[in-house]
């Protein structure tokens, strides 16, 4: 966050729609890193906890709750110290002229990060490669999610392209909650919370398809 700033700053860049540049950025990283985590540390908990699973009465699937729990929890603290950190050091602050549409995003969010670990999970454990090729294709998500610019710079058929990546909706839905920034044309944060619920869906499908030989992995 810091870094990508600091880049926007040296170009003469301050603000981004009235909103200033670090501001801008972190409330971006807040949400995205919700949904990171869902590729990475959730997606992983099946594989990472084996030894808990001799307990007859801990599933596999608890892993993957257990922790999306934590991860949250932690993930929160950790975002109201970035916010807190902001104010005292450079003095701005969110407005939250839209606190409702901002928790709806942080939902929507969430509803995605677990949606996507579920079935990662259950894929990741059964075969190992899996987790390799999403952390090669993920890498470039902080670019396509619109974490580090406005959509509103884009020309129109960029937005409609990158509008069909669900993460996108729920970072410029929190921006515009906590932040005033105004919705690109494309925005749906619908859209995040469907794309979510087939996500559990077939996570919920293929967890219960496979989940004896997940014990077995």
């Amino acid at each position: 966050m810091v870094m990508i700033s600091g880049i926007w700053l040296v170009i003469g860049r301050t603000e981004i729609h009235g909103i200033h540049v670090t501001l801008y950025i972190g409330s971006g990283f807040i949400v995205f890193i919700i949904v990171r985590q869902g590729l990475g540390f959730m997606a992983n908990a099946i594989d990472a906890n084996k030894a808990l699973l001799n307990y007859p009465q801990v599933k596999p699937i608890d892993t993957v709750l257990a922790r999306f729990v934590e991860g949250m929890w932690l993930h929160a603290w950790a975002s109201v110290l970035l916010i807190l950190g902001l104010w005292w050091i450079i003095g701005v602050k969110p407005t939250f002229p839209d606190p409702l549409l901002a928790i709806e995003s942080i939902f929507g969010a969430m509803l995605l990060a677990l949606g996507v670990a579920i079935p990662l999970a259950v894929w990741g454990t059964l075969n190992s490669g899996v987790m390799n090729v999403v952390g090669i294709i993920s890498q470039p998500l902080t670019i396509l999610s619109g974490v580090i610019f406005s959509m509103h710079d884009l020309p129109p058929n960029v937005q409609e392209l990158l509008a069909y990546n669900p993460i996108v909706h729920v970072v410029e839905g929190f921006r515009a909650g906590a932040l005033g920034n105004p919705l690109f044309e494309y925005f749906d944060l619908s859209y995040a919370y469907r794309f979510g619920m087939i996500g559990l869906g077939f996570g919920y499908a293929f967890y219960f398809r496979y989940r004896f030989r997940l014990l077995q992995k």
